[in-house]
């Protein structure tokens, strides 16, 4: 799901507010945060 979706989602009208935000709560922006999750999820199917 691209991230200006789940933005609206949740009721946020601006992608920059919500990377904001995403970065504040989770210390990395979403596209970082997408990366790692992706990364760890190749290794788990190992």
């Amino acid at each position: 799901m691209p991230v200006s979706e789940v933005a609206a989602a949740i009721g946020i009208d601006t992608l920059s507010y919500f990377t904001r935000l995403f970065k504040q709560i989770n210390g990395i922006p979403p596209i970082a945060y997408r990366k790692k999750y992706n990364e760890t999820k190749d290794v788990l199917r190992l």
